[in-house]
């Protein structure tokens, strides 16, 4: 005679079951956050290349100004570049616009944005196109007579500067005006800014995200995740600063 399940044993099988269905969930879930992570991070790194690309392509033909127009003018959150070269006509304009060409790139919020355009004027511009999103900061530097600047006009300076440091922190610093932050207060300081330290601080990093409580504490940002120096071909300083 067969015997019956018992009360006890149902119980106790209907927990495994509960038992395993719970620890499968756990599993999915665990995998599909992590690939979510994964392509986010993917989808960062790639805008970061992106932009580091653009922006070395743009400085390979950038002139020091156009009818009293800053070839390079930029501030610590955004960098305006004027070039020279032959692109696609964009908005309807004719081949009579010339072959000056202008971008800019600006980081606001989580994102930076790219837009450019033809001629002078900033007529046909094809609106702004995201770069990067879900960065903490972003910020460019220029180096100018020897030490690393927050600003740069080359129109006032009458020169290009020597190179474009461009930074990006995936975690956001402590907060700091960037505008009023002195440059020891940077990763590479100042007095280390010659042309030669320059070259040798394009490395990344993966600091920002696990900044200790010293550099909370001091206010001191933490070193940058991934950080691009870009020489200038025409910077007149270019190979005459040390």
């Amino acid at each position: 005679m067969r015997r019956a399940f018992s009360l006890i044993e149902v119980l106790v099988a209907v927990a495994l079951v509960a038992g395993l269905a719970m620890a499968m969930s756990g599993f999915i879930w665990g995998v599909r956050m992590r690939r979510d992570s994964i392509a986010t991070d993917a989808a960062r790194l790639q805008g970061i290349a992106t932009l580091f690309a653009h922006i070395e392509t743009d400085v390979l033909t950038c002139v020091a100004g156009d009818a009293g127009k800053a070839g390079i003018q930029g501030g610590p959150d955004s960098l305006r570049l004027l070039t020279r070269g032959v692109g696609l006509v964009w908005g309807g304009q004719g081949p009579d616009v010339g072959d000056l060409q202008g971008a800019e790139y600006v980081f606001k919020g989580d994102r930076v944005s790219g837009t450019r355009w033809r001629g002078a004027s900033r007529e046909g511009d094809l609106g702004d196109d995201t770069i990067i999103e879900g960065v903490g900061l972003v910020r460019f530097r220029y180096f100018d007579q020897g030490q690393w600047v927050t600003r740069f006009d080359s129109a006032q300076a009458g020169r290009l500067p020597a190179a474009i440091e461009v930074s990006v922190w995936f975690v956001s610093p402590p907060d700091l005006d960037t505008d009023t932050l002195d440059e020891s207060e940077w990763s590479i300081p100042a007095e280390e800014s010659g042309f030669g330290a320059a070259l040798l601080s394009d490395e990344p990093t993966r600091v920002a995200a696990g900044a200790d409580a010293n550099e909370m504490l001091t206010g001191r940002p933490a070193n940058p995740d991934r950080v691009r120096v870009i020489a200038i071909p025409d910077g007149p300083d270019a190979w005459g600063a040390r």
